[in-house]
């Protein structure tokens, strides 16, 4: 007995390919507006960011120009101070008629100035004069009181020379060419390489041309330590604006003879420019500019010298009671008089002062 033939619809393959291209429809729609909702949610918050990496710029700049402003005003008074120096230094070389005191006065005048020149410069020179000076005048007196302040005068003199002595004014334009080179600075990396059509031959095939072409189209750049892309205009700003705060600091180290904190802010300029993609060219400038200020050293342990000249000053403000050597000599009027029998000299000390000898 024949069984009855299964019906088949021809219809079914069609709906069922009409169900799921409804189902993946569907998945895009939901998929379409979870992206539009995570956008808006994603622009909301760099709204955020901007605005705060504005004022966090802002607040940069304002410290920036306070910065520049204090520098000029120290450059200024420095200036000024040279001038007072040198006219107080005009008076005092016409003021004094050479007696005892007046040549420790004179001493004294001179240590003042070799004070106030280690507090407000690094420039050595000029200081060492100054004791050189006081030297010379200390050396006119017959007391042998003054011969222990001589020596400390030997003695800071060597250090001083034993210092660098640095021209301020050109370290102070090298620095602000630095500032220029950051204040140029571009965050998009320089293609070195220009295309060239490649050259056809018979024997080469599709493929090796085409290599030749992609090379030519991508350039690979290795770094040593690893390297950020500038994202956009306001990251590299306020990079910018830090670079230049730190060239302010260096004027100020360099003014205020610290050598460690001048290097270290020269280090971490040349590691926030190595930590990004930029401009090879500019960058090997600056790289160059960096390493001409490393090379210059400057520094002398201020604090000790000022505070041995300190000592000097209150040592000379109180002199012996008498600058006379004592007399040794026999009365002439009675020559067969036995003279003493010597005894042994007690040690001189402010206790025990040289005693007076009657004739």
């Amino acid at each position: 007995m024949n069984q009855p033939k299964k019906i088949v619809n021809p219809y079914n393959k069609y709906i069922f390919s009409t169900k799921i291209s409804l189902v993946v429809a569907i998945a895009t729609f939901v998929i379409a507006i979870v992206a539009i909702i995570m956008t808006e949610y994603s622009l909301k918050n760099l709204d955020q960011l901007q605005t705060q990496l504005q004022q966090h710029t802002d607040s940069m700049q304002n410290t920036f120009s306070a910065n520049q402003t204090v520098v000029k005003h120290l450059m200024h008074q420095s200036q000024q101070q040279d001038k007072q120096i040198d006219l107080l230094n005009e008076r005092i070389t016409h003021q004094f008629e050479h007696s005892d005191r007046q040549w420790v006065e004179q001493a004294q005048r001179q240590l003042q100035l070799t004070q106030l020149l280690l507090t407000t410069q690094l420039n050595t020179t000029t200081s060492i004069q100054r004791l050189t000076t006081a030297q010379k005048a200390l050396s006119q007196l017959p007391s042998s009181f003054y011969d222990d302040a001589n020596t400390a005068i030997k003695n800071i003199i060597h250090q001083l020379k034993d210092s660098n002595t640095i021209n301020v004014n050109n370290t102070i334009s090298m620095i602000q060419s630095l500032r220029e080179m950051i204040g140029k600075i571009s965050f998009v990396p320089e293609n070195q390489n220009t295309f060239t059509a490649p050259t056809t031959q018979t024997n080469s095939s599709y493929w090796d041309m085409s290599k030749d072409v992609i090379k030519q189209l991508f350039t690979v750049h290795y770094h040593s330590t690893p390297v950020s892309p500038i994202k956009n205009s306001n990251q590299g700003r306020q990079l910018q604006q830090y670079l230049l705060l730190k060239t302010s600091e260096l004027e100020w180290a360099l003014l205020n003879n610290d050598y460690a904190f001048y290097q270290n802010n020269l280090k971490i300029i040349q590691q926030q420019l190595h930590s990004v993609v930029m401009n090879q060219h500019q960058q090997e400038a600056i790289n160059q500019q960096i390493q001409s200020l490393q090379a210059i050293t400057f520094g002398f342990p201020r604090a000790k010298i000022i505070s041995q000249i300190e000592t000097l000053l209150t040592t000379l403000s109180s002199p012996p009671q008498s600058t006379k050597q004592p007399s040794t000599k026999q009365s002439p009027t009675d020559p067969k008089k036995a003279a003493p029998k010597p005894k042994t000299p007690k040690k001189i000390t402010p206790d025990n002062p040289l005693p007076s000898v009657e004739v």
